[in-house]
């Protein structure tokens, strides 16, 4: 995130390099310091507080995304920590999930889940959505999703995953309020993104028995038979549960050719499969549930077509 950091300057880095004799090499050791528990926990608090921006959500009137920009020296850290973790990242997520370590994951994610489709026309296609799961995630609980997928990370992670910040948030008139932080995660951190993913994986295992599973961070999908449907999304609060989190009923919801008796769970059934591109998809699912049947070839072509963009 290219916000400006608690001083309010993009640059804080550079500052430091021009302003102060030595700068460049003091800079290089920043780093290093910070994410290996060597820097003083008030220096790393104070590196990781920076400005939040409260976003009204776009399909929402009250809902808010609440995005923070540490300073400019975090972050660099934090990219730099990301990639060099990113496949370890990769690897204990498996590939269904796009929410961290692939360029164009959400692009990626609405073709899988199309050419899952085309492949599987009579199953129903669940979209779990977790509320604020950014600032709800227990740190224990992604604290030993870490130590056992990851652990290798956990070195670098351990320091500084519990330290408090003090955001600040400047409303309309121009006053200043400070918003403490104590959840693991700051949306805006270049380390959301995998540690979010990881603290997913339990949900992810537990949801596979019902179907496929395919997940950006927060946003889950299941791939199921009608006939689980009910029975996963059961499950679901109870997973979300242990990682602290709660269901966003609003935007849980579930399509299928098919009725599906999820009424009295409060969930919604949809008449367009969630995140899929209409088009040629609807087509065929229409084709489909008048009765008509398409050849195994033309359904593999179709396959083929949405896979390419894998």
């Amino acid at each position: 995130m290219a916000g400006a950091g608690a001083n309010g300057s993009y640059f804080e880095h550079k500052q430091l390099h021009t302003k102060i004799a030595g700068g460049a090499e003091s800079l290089a050791r920043v780093p290093a310091q910070l994410v290996t528990g060597k820097a003083p926990p008030e220096v790393v608090q104070w590196f990781r507080s920076g400005r939040s921006h409260p976003l009204l959500k776009e399909d929402s009137e009250v809902d808010i995304r609440l995005l923070t920009a540490p300073t400019s020296a975090w972050r660099c850290t934090l990219r730099g920590w990301a990639r060099m973790f990113k496949e370890e990242v990769i690897h204990a997520t498996g590939n269904t999930q796009f929410g961290c370590g692939q360029p164009g994951g959400a692009t990626a994610l609405r073709h899988s889940l199309e050419a899952a489709l085309l492949a599987n026309p009579t199953k129903a296609l669940l979209s779990i959505d977790i509320k604020n799961m950014h600032g709800s995630l227990e740190v224990d609980n992604t604290e030993r999703q870490v130590l056992n997928n990851t652990p290798r990370l956990w070195p670098l992670l351990a320091p500084w995953i519990r330290s408090p910040r003090v955001h600040i948030y400047r409303d309309d008139t121009g006053a200043l309020h400070e918003i403490i932080a104590e959840n693991p995660l700051d949306q805006g951190c270049p380390s959301s993104s995998l540690l979010a993913c990881i603290s997913a994986i339990p949900l992810h295992n537990e949801l596979k028995s019902y179907g496929s599973t395919f997940g950006f961070q927060d946003d889950t999908y299941v791939l199921t038979e009608p006939h689980k449907a009910k029975d996963c999304l059961r499950q679901v609060p109870i997973s979300v549960a242990s990682m602290g989190c709660r269901v966003n009923e609003r935007k849980t919801n579930a399509w299928s050719t098919t009725p599906l008796d999820i009424q009295d769970l409060g969930i919604q059934q949809v008449l367009d499969p969630p995140l899929v591109m209409k088009q040629p998809l609807s087509i065929f699912l229409a084709t489909h549930a008048q009765g008509y049947e398409l050849t195994r070839s033309e359904s593999v072509h179709k396959l083929v077509r949405a896979r390419r963009f894998l």
